[in-house]
């Protein structure tokens, strides 16, 4: 991984991209997630919950599970914050393909569609310059949300957008909802950062704090793509190397890449991304 990011960043410096500036700490979050059971999305957002930061709701979108499914898992979730409102959005139906699990994998019970593209409009509409939107599932809300109100663009203040592959392997995000990856990394927001699987890595449960540990039940360690995303939203400063690019998201999940303005993550401080899961309490 070391190398490849490595080579990654040479190849970013010789074709003219450069290095992207810090976004700004975030004041008030919305999280767009494929919500499972007990599953990265969920450590991801009790990491946010406990921080103490404004989350102004938990929009769901159809992928590791169907959003009918993704959204009592997270009422579940956050049974102990009941001011955090949870709000159903959309999903796409991708074909299955080998190599992949998700909500494909399952016949999908009693379908809705919801309101969480209006939500996250509104929202930012709200606050103007005071949102970030931390997509942590495919971007099929995203997208819906700046296709049908395209006014709350700049309105935005960062996006964080989990998902994508620098390398060969493909990604499950993108793969889910190619079409509105696209859609969500070439909207002009003012801050844009792209946090690549590539930078995920294992943790065992022995580097996390007590009030974390129920999330590795059914393993002694867990790769945090999710929690590693929702840190950096916290931390700016854990994404350690950046670099300003365009991104074309490919049929598979993974990315090409050219100039641009999205602000692609290329190295974590990993220490420091543990002492975040070290710190969280009940």
């Amino acid at each position: 991984m070391k190398r490849l990011l490595a080579l990654l960043a040479v190849t970013l410096i010789s074709t003219g991209c450069t290095s992207a500036e810090q976004p700004p700490k975030a004041r008030k979050i919305i999280i767009d997630t494929d919500m499972g059971n007990l599953n990265d999305d969920a450590l991801a957002t009790v990491l946010l919950a406990a921080s103490g930061v404004e989350i102004l709701g938990v929009t769901i979108v159809g992928g590791n599970t169907w959003p009918e499914d993704g959204l009592d898992f997270a009422r579940r979730l956050l049974i102990t914050h009941p001011d955090i409102p949870v709000i159903l959005g959309d999903t796409a139906t991708p074909e299955r393909r080998s190599g992949y699990s998700g909500a494909v994998e399952y016949r999908r019970t009693n379908p809705r569609r919801g309101p969480a593209a209006d939500f996250i409009a509104e929202q930012v509409t709200k606050y103007p310059g005071e949102v970030t939107i931390l997509t942590i599932g495919p971007a099929t809300n995203l997208a819906k949300a700046v296709q049908t109100h395209p006014d709350m663009v700049p309105l935005v203040e960062h996006v964080v957008y989990l998902g994508g592959s620098t390398g060969n392997e493909q990604e499950f995000n993108w793969w889910f909802d190619p079409e509105a990856a696209q859609i969500a990394v070439n909207t002009p927001f003012p801050h844009k950062t792209v946090v690549p699987m590539d930078v995920g890595f294992p943790v065992p449960k022995t580097d996390v704090s007590p009030a974390l540990r129920h999330f590795f039940a059914r393993s002694p360690e867990l790769t945090a793509w999710d929690a590693i995303a929702a840190a950096i939203v916290l931390d700016p400063a854990l994404a350690t190397g950046r670099a300003s690019v365009a991104v074309t998201v490919g049929s598979t999940g993974t990315m090409d890449l050219g100039p641009g303005t999205a602000a692609l993550v290329l190295a974590l401080d990993q220490e420091r991304f543990r002492q975040t899961l070290h710190s969280v309490r009940d």
